[in-house]
């Protein structure tokens, strides 16, 4: 078994997600049983947060910024799932939209965005993007499932930032493994307490369900795929002098 993980970056368009597709296909041709887990596609988690603000500031334009994020999701969906095969994922994404339109009402209304309730609408991100890369990779002949992570990865109620409950989390991993075989697309970045409630793991957290699911699963390898070149002494968008890496240690 090996763990794949694709970062928003590497989500961003139809053209990279076609390349995301191809190398997801291969490696599970090539080398055996993978799972995949996936970010939310590019900017889209600082959309819905942008969203979720302007919601709690009395700031109707929430509504058309929504939209906006679902028609792009609902465009990549069509462009990449032949139109004879796309009517149960959009059903899902209309439910999901309709869901967090609830939610964002409420914040309108009461003009309060707690750390649960923004927890809740970045949620969202992961599961457009695994439900669309599920069913892209379907269309494609491969027996794939959409997995939402909350189901398996358990975690306590430190909103933003939650810490995992690894014992059962791992029991719950390994026995959904030994139940469905075929590949499983998983949502980065989110869990669910034990009283069921959405929590996220803190940006960059769907490396870190990557490295769950590998650790669970006593996976041989987990794979971070990125869109860039290598790995720089630091962020460049911060640090101008910045640069690559020629090799680095564990």
């Amino acid at each position: 078994m090996r763990v794949l993980k694709f970062g928003g970056s590497s989500l961003a368009t139809r053209e990279r997600i076609e390349g995301v597709l191809q190398i997801i296909l291969r490696a599970e041709r090539e080398r055996g049983p993978v799972a995949v887990v996936v970010s939310a596609f590019g900017g889209v988690t600082d959309e819905l947060i942008a969203i979720s603000k302007m919601a709690s500031q009395d700031n109707q334009e929430y509504k058309a910024r929504l939209t906006g994020l679902q028609n792009r999701h609902i465009d990549v969906l069509r462009e990449l799932v032949p139109a004879l095969e796309q009517s149960a994922a959009l059903v899902t994404l209309k439910m999901w939209f309709n869901d967090l339109e609830d939610v964002l009402h409420g914040v309108f209304l009461i003009g309060e965005l707690s750390p649960r309730c923004l927890d809740y609408t970045m949620s969202f991100g992961e599961l457009f993007s695994a439900c669309i890369i599920s069913h892209a990779l379907k269309a494609k002949g491969a027996d794939c499932d959409f997995l939402d992570s909350r189901e398996l990865v358990r975690a306590d109620e430190t909103y933003g930032c939650a810490k995992v409950l690894f014992e059962e989390t791992y029991k719950r991993i390994r026995d959904s493994f030994d139940t469905e075989k075929g590949l499983r697309v998983i949502t980065g970045f989110i869990a669910s307490t034990l009283g069921n409630e959405t929590v996220t793991l803190g940006r960059g957290g769907s490396d870190y369900t990557a490295s769950i699911f590998a650790a669970g699963l006593h996976a041989e390898e987990v794979e971070i795929w990125t869109d860039v070149d290598g790995l720089m002494t630091a962020d460049p968008q911060k640090v101008p002098k910045a640069f690559s890496l020629r090799n680095l240690s564990y």
